[in-house]
């Protein structure tokens, strides 16, 4: 059923044009599989997939809520013919550079993470996030030198942050 329903969309979106399919914020693994396994039966574009990463304080490790951790998840999506796999959402930067960092000890192939802009903090009323524009950027030479090949940002951010993301993406470049 996931597959088919999955194929469905992704020959609207290759006749529609796109120049990729962005498989991303997933939570379980079989289903994220089977929605790159159907981009791929659809048409031949590449596949970003990227999955949602639980911080354990506890264990001190991320983890998807099944339990798999980012190695395994990058060798699962990539078996199933991802050309970039990643995470994205999440707590933040912080730990987007160490499950990329995990990744990238089991694959060559392109990383990709855009994180949040930390936890969200409801102030009366109003939701906000952990980290301003400057603060995020702040941590994004980490995250590029723990392997990562493409750089965003998710849940929180605004154009500001994409910026100064990408200001230290073009210093990083020079």
């Amino acid at each position: 059923q996931y597959f088919e329903n999955f194929k469905e969309q992704a020959e609207a979106l290759a006749e529609g044009g796109v120049a990729l399919f962005a498989v991303e914020t997933m939570m379980f693994p079989q289903e994220a599989t089977a929605a790159i396994r159907a981009c791929k039966a659809a048409a031949d574009l590449p596949v970003m997939a990227t999955t949602f990463f639980q911080y354990e304080q506890e264990h001190d490790r991320d983890r998807t809520m099944w339990g798999e951790s980012p190695a395994d998840v990058a060798k699962t999506l990539l078996g199933a013919g991802a050309d970039v796999v990643g995470m994205n959402c999440g707590r933040g930067p912080d730990r987007a550079i160490v499950i990329i960092r995990e990744m990238r000890q089991v694959t060559d192939a392109p990383l990709v993470a855009y994180p949040n802009a930390g936890l969200p903090v409801m102030t009366a009323g109003r939701v906000t996030y952990e980290l301003g524009p400057e603060e995020m950027a702040r941590q994004y030479p980490a995250l590029l030198d723990a392997g990562c090949d493409i750089v965003g940002s998710c849940c929180g951010s605004t154009p500001e942050h994409i910026r100064r993301i990408a200001e230290v993406v073009r210093s990083r470049q020079k």
